[in-house]
């Protein structure tokens, strides 16, 4: 049976998540019913590696052809410098790893951060 209709009869919500080698159309299609999309911007595996220079077209179509009720989630090389590329692409959840807990103040790290995201949107 569907993986994402059987989730939901138990009352599930459900993501579904896809890695820089899938096709944002095929990972859209995949998705069919899902609440959430997690576009990977990076190789899934270890922490600290770099945003991948495509990513930001690859959240921007993604974005494009969700519905718009679908959140849109980035993993991996989420930092100060990409933070805003990746919510202008359109992605709506961030997830920072490395960008937070490997610097000497979790705390202001993670505040840097909020404070980014929190900027007006760039044309």
């Amino acid at each position: 049976p569907d993986g994402i209709a059987q989730a939901r009869s138990y009352g599930l919500g459900v993501g579904v998540a896809f890695s820089p080698e899938t096709a944002v159309e095929d990972a859209v299609a995949a998705a069919d019913g899902a609440d959430v999309v997690l576009c990977m911007s990076i190789h899934p595996g270890y922490s600290g590696q770099t945003f991948m220079p495509d990513a930001p077209a690859r959240i921007a179509r993604l974005r494009e052809l969700l519905a718009p009720e679908v959140r849109v989630q980035v993993d991996g090389g989420i930092g100060a410098e990409t933070i805003g590329l990746a919510r202008d692409a359109g992605a709506d959840l961030l997830v920072a790893g490395s960008a937070i807990f490997w610097r000497d103040d979790p705390a202001s790290a993670y505040r840097e951060l909020v404070a980014l995201v929190e900027e007006p949107v760039r044309d």
